[in-house]
């Protein structure tokens, strides 16, 4: 989900484009696809966007994260979740600086999408080499393996 928002954002212009995740690879490969800048949130200062980002994407949804863009988000600026956390739990975190900074905080699921409209779009767009969607496919399963590869990819 996240990668899928990085190459939207990069689509429509946006820079810079900063990509933040714990796993090195996945930083890597961020940066083959787009990002002009990787931060791996476990060892590095994540105030890379200065006073903030005008848009930041959560595409893991957990308590921690959620926090965690709000505060990298810019004051008059919009934070997005797209990830989907235990929808079972509720989450906190301080809501002075949503507030106070006029900060947006939105949800999207599938990317708010309208299928009849987008997937027309997004299929001229990759066959003008647009967008690599292609590149987000990592494993290709048979109809055999339907499920499970709902299985490993829900992990």
């Amino acid at each position: 989900m996240g990668l899928s928002a990085l190459l939207g954002a990069k689509l429509a212009g946006c820079y810079p484009l900063i990509a933040v995740d714990i796993v090195e690879s996945k930083l890597d490969f961020a940066k083959e696809l787009g990002a002009s800048h990787v931060v791996n949130a476990l060892d590095e200062d994540q105030t890379i966007a200065g006073s903030g980002a005008d848009y930041v994407f959560d595409s893991v949804g957990a308590e921690a994260t959620i926090a965690q863009v709000v505060q990298m988000t810019a004051m008059n600026s919009a934070t997005v979740v797209t990830g989907m956390h235990d929808i079972t739990k509720e989450i906190s975190f301080p809501i002075g600086p949503v507030i106070f900074q006029n900060k947006q905080l939105l949800g999207s699921f599938a990317g708010s999408n309208q299928p009849r409209m987008d997937i027309p779009k997004i299929l001229d767009l990759y066959s003008v080499g647009k967008l690599a969607i292609d590149k987000l496919i990592t494993k290709a399963y048979s109809l055999d393996e339907v499920s499970q590869a709902f299985i490993l990819t829900s992990r």
